[in-house]
């Protein structure tokens, strides 16, 4: 009888380990222990394909089902880099998210929780001489309609032990689950809005109104829905005014692999490429 009841504790224990859920540091150092799968290097090139300058370089992991959970990018710009880690789970939600930049250090941190396979809150700092000097809490709040669908998802954030609201995302979803919009608010002003189109359930097109710089951006998707085009205009006296347009080649995947900006009404042309490689072709980075 004793050891049948040593045997239901066991097991009991085991049960209970197995059904804990890890935490986030943990999720974070068992992604730190995967390799680099696969390097994106984004190339300024000539007409001939001749590398002028390197834009950015983006570095991924792919855990054991495929899913791309770490992600780090840098950015150079004016003889600096700005460089964005990211960490995700295994349902591509984001779990961790650091900026810092070659002349200031770490901008800034974010972590976020989840419940039930969804973002509920997360924690933003910024920083200061690499000392964090904001706190922000985030808190996601999901509306429902009568058939229990999603219809919206409001983030909120505030600064810590404050009562008042500071920016809110509302995010829009239509009868099939697509999100529709994204709308920034801060101190109770619309910052900018991205509405999204669709064609059958494939995205057609993703306009970002930018009402603080009064500009508008406009991408275009093919009919498998990968990225072919996009459109710049800039608000002058009253109407929009383009200055900008971009066309994408993308591979069988949707992954862009080049892309050619045209500067209006210059024509001035601007070529970029996206190669694969592994760590050994940093070589080639031109900064």
């Amino acid at each position: 009888m004793r050891n049948n009841l040593y045997f239901l504790i066991l097991a009991i224990i085991f049960y209970s380990c197995g059904d804990n859920p890890k935490t986030n540091l943990e999720i974070r150092k068992e992604i730190d222990s995967l390799k680099i799968e696969s390097v994106l290097y984004e190339f300024e090139v000539d007409s001939l394909n001749r590398i002028i300058d390197t834009l950015s370089i983006e570095k991924n992991k792919i855990n054991d089902i495929g899913i791309i959970v770490f992600k780090e990018k840098t950015t150079y710009a004016n003889h600096g880099h700005l460089k964005s880690i990211n960490y995700y789970r295994d349902n591509e939600n984001l779990l961790y998210q650091k900026y810092e930049s070659s002349d200031l250090g770490i901008l800034s941190t974010s972590e976020f929780w989840e419940e039930n396979n969804e973002i509920t809150n997360g924690i933003s700092n910024s920083y200061e001489n690499n000392k964090i000097n904001k706190t922000i809490e985030i808190s996601y709040n999901r509306l429902y309609n009568d058939n229990g669908k999603r219809v919206k998802t409001l983030i909120t954030s505030k600064y810590e032990d404050q009562n008042e609201v500071g920016n809110i995302t509302e995010r829009n979803y239509n009868d099939s689950g697509n999100l529709i919009s994204d709308i920034f608010i801060q101190n109770g002003d619309t910052i900018n809005e991205i509405d999204y189109a669709y064609s059958k359930n494939v995205l057609k097109n993703k306009t970002i109104l930018d009402y603080k710089e009064g500009t508008l951006i406009n991408f275009i998707y093919d009919d498998e829905g990968f990225i072919k085009g996009e459109e710049v205009f800039k608000e002058e006296s009253d109407s929009l005014l383009k200055i900008k347009e971009a066309h994408y080649e993308t591979n069988r995947k949707g992954e862009i692999i080049r892309k050619v900006e045209t500067e209006l009404p210059s024509k001035e042309k601007k070529y970029i490429e996206y190669r694969n490689g592994k760590n050994k072709a940093d070589k080639n980075v031109v900064q």
